[in-house]
């Protein structure tokens, strides 16, 4: 929730730095790739890890319908 309102707040790179800390922590947990790859589309250079994020969102929960749009 963290990284949510400090991106919400413009602080994109403290933004990343939690998600990076909760992917860390939990690396089977979806919502933490799922949050990151969001942020991550906002810059175009960074796609590419964005779609990765997006992979693991979709191999750790197959379901995950926001993952899949």
């Amino acid at each position: 929730q963290g990284a949510v309102a400090a991106s919400g707040l413009g602080e994109p790179k403290r933004a990343r730095e939690l998600l990076d800390r909760a992917i860390a922590k939990f690396p089977d947990e979806p919502s933490p790739y799922f949050f990151r790859a969001r942020l991550l589309l906002s810059n175009p250079a960074l796609a590419s890890d964005a779609l990765a994020d997006l992979a693991t969102v979709i191999r750790l929960q197959p379901g995950h319908c926001q993952a899949l749009r």
